[in-house]
């Protein structure tokens, strides 16, 4: 079970220091983490917050303009209330982070309907 990183109880200032050290290596290492949280928690609230703070880090007007959104689209799609993204507009996000996302097919149908509630199988690559 991954740690719990709790960035949602720190300020920006707070978690700029604990997470991002002014490299991308550390932003991948971030999202990952938040991922593999979602994998388990299913917190969609929170894996949108970990991608728009990782997206300040990089300016979000300027981040918005590098995936072809607007500033407000982009809040509207991760930071609004009840925000529900399409598949595009997240592949876009993570594209735009430089991480690619693939999905494994679970190829025994059993093992699918006894593993369905508890089993995302979730990978990323970057």
């Amino acid at each position: 079970m991954v740690k719990k990183i709790k960035k949602y109880l720190m300020s920006q200032e707070e978690f700029d220091k604990k997470f991002f050290y002014g490299d991308m290596e550390s932003i991948r290492l971030y999202i990952k983490l938040s991922l593999q949280e979602y994998v388990e928690d299913h917190d969609r609230k929170s894996l949108f917050n970990s991608l728009f703070r990782a997206i300040k880090w990089f300016g979000i007007t300027k981040f918005a303009k590098k995936i072809g959104m607007s500033r407000t689209g982009l809040y509207d799609a991760l930071v609004r209330e009840n925000a529900n993204p399409s598949f595009d507009t997240l592949e876009k996000i993570f594209r735009g982070l430089n991480i690619k996302l693939s999905f494994d097919v679970i190829d025994d149908i059993e093992d699918e309907k006894k593993e369905y509630k508890t089993t995302s199988n979730y990978q990323y690559a970057y």
